[in-house]
């Protein structure tokens, strides 16, 4: 019986209630997927102002992370005695190299108590191209951003506006991470 009344029914009305779904849930036929929740990415409404600050890189040269207004940046903070932290720098590594061109930095926050002395050799060791600063002796941005814990990164639009956190480490060479920040680049 169900058949038959089902059958008879028009066009219109089969597709009715999934017309009501995608007219009442904009996001239920989303043409962007939510790379974020993917890779375990806390989103943010992205109206806050990423805290600026200006730090020593360790060549000595000050970067602030207002340089990089315009483009996308993982704002990393980790220490070369941490173990996740040292396992995600090669994959910080290859995502940068790949969208590098694209208007993509990773800024790395060392927050070694000790700084440069042991920030350079493991930059050096790791073969690490992207910035990387030292917030050492005041631990400034670490204050600023209420690090508890290591490794930890933000994402940060093209406006400054911090859109997602993440603790702990990733992988950053995954089809995820990469889709994700190609999402972030297409942006305005």
């Amino acid at each position: 019986m169900f058949t038959m009344i089902h059958a008879s029914r028009s066009w219109v009305s089969r597709w009715g209630f999934f017309v009501f779904l995608v007219l009442s849930f904009p996001g239920f036929l989303s043409a962007d997927p939510d790379y974020m929740a993917e890779l375990g990415v806390q989103k943010f409404d992205g109206t806050l102002e990423a805290p600026a600050f200006a730090l020593k890189s360790v060549e000595g040269k000050t970067i602030q992370l207002k340089d990089f207004r315009g483009k996308v940046v993982l704002l990393n903070f980790w220490a070369s005695w941490c173990v996740p932290c040292e396992k995600e720098m090669p994959d910080f590594e290859k995502l940068y190299q790949e969208f590098k061109k694209d208007g993509f930095v990773i800024l790395a926050v060392s927050i070694d108590r000790d700084g440069v002395k042991s920030a350079k050799p493991f930059i050096k060791k790791h073969q690490l191209t992207f910035p990387v600063v030292v917030d050492y002796p005041n631990f400034e941005a670490y204050q600023m951003y209420g690090i508890r814990a290591i490794p930890i990164s933000y994402l940060i639009d093209k406006q400054g506006k911090v859109v997602g956190g993440i603790a702990g480490p990733r992988e950053w060479t995954g089809e995820t991470a990469k889709n994700l920040i190609k999402q972030l680049l297409e942006r305005p």
